[in-house]
């Protein structure tokens, strides 16, 4: 009696797979589970990635042909620590971008779609949280100068 997840407006397609949110494309990054693993879903929506059964102090890894990102979770609520590094021919350079996100702000909803074994679909609404940025983000050349700062307050750029 396998259960699949379709998507509808915000939602994640299954567990084990990629799916499409608003026409982007969602990784998942499953976690080390266990007794102790947090109970809502994070979704990092800057990086593509939603994080599922995992527990404070879990990195978690999302590898493509340009990048490799860690997210280091400090806690369920989202505060994770990012760094970013380049990749080319499947070998890891140097760093690209680092910072912080902060928990979310509140616990956000959205509509998930189950098909039952029957092929009925069954709706129910999901909390998840979705962190922001926070604090200084810095960005990186291939070369490793920095070429950029941004601040973050609650997940918005601000002047100082």
């Amino acid at each position: 009696m396998k259960r699949q997840i379709k998507i509808v407006i915000f939602v994640f397609l299954s567990i084990v797979s990629s799916s499409t949110i608003k026409g982007q494309v969602m990784y998942p990054l499953r976690g080390t589970g266990g007794n102790q693993k947090c109970e809502l879903t994070i979704t990092v929506k800057d990086y593509q990635v939603f994080i599922i059964d995992a527990v404070p102090n879990d990195t978690l890894q999302r590898i493509t042909d340009t990048s490799e990102v860690n997210f280091y979770l400090k806690s369920c609520e989202g505060k994770i620590y990012v760094e970013e590094w380049y990749m080319k021919n499947g070998v890891r350079g140097s760093i690209k971008s680092k910072g912080w996100y902060m928990e979310s702000l509140d616990t956000l909803k959205q509509y998930v779609i189950f098909e039952d074994e029957y092929g009925n679909d069954e709706r129910k609404v999901e909390p998840y949280f979705e962190p922001v940025r926070t604090g200084k983000w810095q960005y990186y050349t291939e070369s490793e100068n920095l070429y950029k700062e941004e601040n973050y307050i609650k997940g918005v750029v601000s002047d100082n």
